[in-house]
């Protein structure tokens, strides 16, 4: 039993058959690294008592090229690759900051405020589609379009690359072909494969640590399942695997396209998020017009789930939604 590829949904999140919550889809980044793909795929470090909880723990390793992740990261957090030398990717995905800006709307190197909030770079290797439309499904798709907000193309790229003596040299000792459009990528989507957080207090607590969460944070996650936020927010990503057709939900989030999205972009569907490391990147949703966790949640249980919730369990929930934060290279985020 599976699924294909582009998980669209028509209908609200709630009405879809339980036994989806236990389906656990991986993500399908570029081609040329499906080893890493598969060994996220083959995750074995549940707890046998946790085997058909509908989250599962983020893998501990991945098989990529250490040479190719620190040029890919190098890459990343270079601003001369900007025509303007304004902007890197890394300010937008910053690191120290869950893996966005913090802002409702990012600046692109013209100046101007992207279309949508920035979702977290964090744990992409997971998701199967990408932005807030899900229009890419692959991290390879998307690096073309992500070179418009550094006003750049293609051609000017291979030419900024090829003229900083650095980059030249190790593109030519790590692929015969030198610098090209396909090389490139594939530095960049191997950085950007290597950008898991492991080991939150919840994967402790899926591995068999029974100490790693309080009472609270469990009753929170409890809470979250009998809720059904689990229905979308499921697999190692809690989220992130399918988009929803707005045109088929109902109001609040059937009107998504608000005034304030429709200055900056129209969606027609929009991609479930991923909830990893979530504490850290507010302003929330795709119009960054929640400001707080307890606001999120609030407003997505009363309003897109259509239960009445008191702020006690909205506590408990955002409690739960703190244990979600990982490790980035041995040390929490």
């Amino acid at each position: 039993m599976g699924f294909t590829r582009k998980r669209v949904v028509n209908g609200k999140p709630n009405a879809l058959p339980a036994l989806f919550c236990m389906i656990f889809i991986f993500g399908h980044p570029a081609a040329a690294n499906d080893t890493t793909l598969a060994s996220l795929r083959q995750n074995t470090d549940i707890s046998p008592i946790h085997t058909r909880e509908p989250i599962r723990p983020i893998p501990d390793k991945t098989f990529l090229s250490p040479e190719k992740v620190a040029l890919g990261e190098k890459l990343f957090h270079d601003r001369r690759l900007d025509s303007k030398q304004v902007i890197a990717c890394g300010d937008c995905h910053n690191l120290n900051l869950g893996g966005t800006d913090q802002l409702a709307f990012s600046v692109n190197s013209a100046g101007t405020p992207t279309r949508f909030n920035t979702p977290s770079i964090f744990n992409v290797a997971l998701n199967t589609q990408y932005y807030w439309s899900g229009k890419f499904e692959t991290l390879d798709e998307q690096l073309t379009d992500a070179l418009a907000e550094i006003n750049t193309t293609w051609p000017q790229l291979i030419q900024t690359i090829n003229s900083i003596p650095e980059y030249a040299e190790h593109f030519n000792n790590l692929y015969s072909e030198g610098v090209t459009k396909e090389n490139i990528k594939d530095a960049f989507v191997s950085y950007e494969l290597s950008l898991a957080t492991p080991d939150s207090s919840f994967d402790l607590y899926l591995k068999g640590d029974t100490n790693a969460l309080s009472a609270k944070e469990l009753q929170g996650y409890k809470l979250f399942k009998s809720f059904g936020c689990v229905t979308c927010h499921q697999g190692a990503n809690i989220g992130g695997n399918f988009v929803l057709q707005l045109d088929k939900l109902a109001p609040p989030f059937g009107n998504l396209n608000s005034t304030r999205t429709r200055l900056h972009g129209k969606l027609e569907q929009i991609r479930v998020p991923s909830l990893r490391n979530v504490a850290l990147t507010a302003p929330y949703f795709h119009d960054g017009s929640a400001t707080t966790l307890h606001q999120a949640v609030s407003r997505m249980i009363d309003e897109y789930l259509g239960i009445g919730v008191d702020d006690q369990q909205v506590a408990q929930i955002v409690d739960f939604l703190k244990t979600l934060t990982g490790k980035y290279k041995g040390q929490k985020l």
